[in-house]
């Protein structure tokens, strides 16, 4: 699969928290993780190829699918999944921790609270991405294609959520691999 991202690094340092200070190389590495990791769960494999194919020359509503909706919600993912990664370094050496003159290592009590609101903000944003392409249900028809089943189908929910309950309609965040029944889009 010929794999392309997007955005950029630039994006993510002009449209997040994430200063333009930071390895831009490090940055790239999120950028693909998250696009693969939870942009094509939220829109499913077929559309997420066809996003792929098309990339950077979309038209439309598959134009205005991306800037308004995927490319927001994948610069959230970007900086949640780079979060632990800016202050801490993997190397053959070991784990270390960076730190500066000017400033104080954050504790990893205060990062996964930083994270948990990006985790938030991303999960809104996936949400308005799956809502417009159920409102517009005719313009991306590769959504609610039947797939085989191992490819990726999207997720019915974008939230996560550690309380567990149940009902008859609530079944709970689903794996990335869970069934979709496009009947469950349409009112």
């Amino acid at each position: 699969m010929d794999y392309k991202l997007f955005i950029t690094s630039n994006y993510v340092f002009k449209m997040s928290v994430i200063e333009s200070n930071v390895d831009v190389d490090l940055i790239q590495k999120f950028i693909w993780k998250a696009q693969d990791l939870n942009i094509q769960s939220v829109l499913g494999q077929n559309l997420y190829q066809k996003l792929i194919n098309d990339c950077p020359n979309f038209t439309g509503f598959y134009q205005q699918l991306m800037i308004q909706y995927v490319q927001p919600a994948l610069c959230e993912w970007v900086v949640y999944h780079s979060l632990p990664f800016i202050n801490f370094r993997l190397t053959n050496k070991a784990v270390s921790q960076k730190s500066s003159d000017n400033s104080q290592p954050t504790a990893t009590d205060d990062i996964k609270w930083l994270r948990d609101q990006v985790r938030n903000n991303a999960e809104f944003y996936n949400e308005r991405t799956r809502d417009f392409i159920k409102n517009n249900p005719t313009e991306f028809p590769e959504f609610y294609q039947n797939s085989l089943s191992f490819e990726i189908k999207p997720n019915k929910s974008n939230y996560f959520s550690g309380i567990a309950t149940t009902g008859r309609k609530f079944k709970g965040p689903l794996p990335p691999l869970g069934n979709i029944d496009p009947c469950e889009f349409c009112d």
